[in-house]
């Protein structure tokens, strides 16, 4: 019992007391945050990123989902490839497909590439650019940041690097030269790759969720 005077004095105390209203405050933030306004989302998007689909054919559900959802003036490329699921073509989809992805990102005209592969669905596509634009944007994060949208963040906090999946992830120009040149050289699986990278460069990890894996075999090869 007389352990127990010493923890209630604790809790009734000032400080105590502040700390649980500025933790209350801050966890109401994360959640209702999402009022930020955002007058046209669809023009940030169009204005600051660039699309890339890896496929294995030009009438992908992916595809015909993806024009639905992207504002037309967006920067978009597919690249089609007729993958098989050995070893050796896992290791060319890295070095030459996502390699070449990442380097066409660096020269081209928008900051931030979003790197899609076409085993995915979207969870909600009406709200996935008010979601991208909204998690991207600078009131959240820095120029310094890479991010993973196929899994749940916590908006104004980083992550840990995720090496789990590359079915849907963002880049930023910011040392994406460093970076590639780091990615290119690695012998690990492409989604492995990027986190080693990232930790080799302490690059910050973002995470929000906009879509999931189908659960179907993936047409993009992968080393075991």
């Amino acid at each position: 019992m007389r352990a127990s005077i010493p923890v209630r004095r604790i809790l009734s105390s000032k400080t105590c007391i502040v700390f649980n209203f500025l933790l209350l405050t801050f966890n109401l933030l994360l959640i209702f945050d999402d009022t930020y306004p955002i007058s046209s989302p669809s023009s940030i998007f169009a204005a600051r990123f660039s699309v890339y689909l890896h496929s294995t054919s030009n009438s992908s559900t992916t595809i015909t989902t993806l024009s639905t959802i992207l504002p037309p003036e967006t920067q978009t490329k597919v690249y089609v490839n007729d993958f098989h699921s050995d070893a050796s073509t896992a290791s060319l989809y890295k070095r030459q497909v996502y390699t070449h992805t990442l380097r066409d990102c660096l020269s081209g005209p928008t900051l931030l590439c979003m790197v899609l592969e076409d085993d995915i669905v979207f969870l909600d596509p009406p709200s996935t650019i008010a979601t991208i634009v909204r998690n991207t944007i600078s009131y959240y994060t820095n120029d310094l940041m890479y991010w993973d949208c196929s899994k749940h963040g916590y908006k104004y906090l980083p992550t840990g690097r995720t090496g789990n999946k590359a079915i849907c992830r963002i880049f930023t120009k910011h040392r994406l030269g460093e970076f590639t040149d780091c990615y290119e050289r690695t012998d690990e699986p492409a989604d492995i790759a990027i986190r080693t990278c990232m930790n080799e460069l302490e690059i910050a990890q973002g995470r929000f969720l906009i879509v999931q894996h189908t659960g179907a075999r993936t047409r993009i090869p992968k080393l075991e």
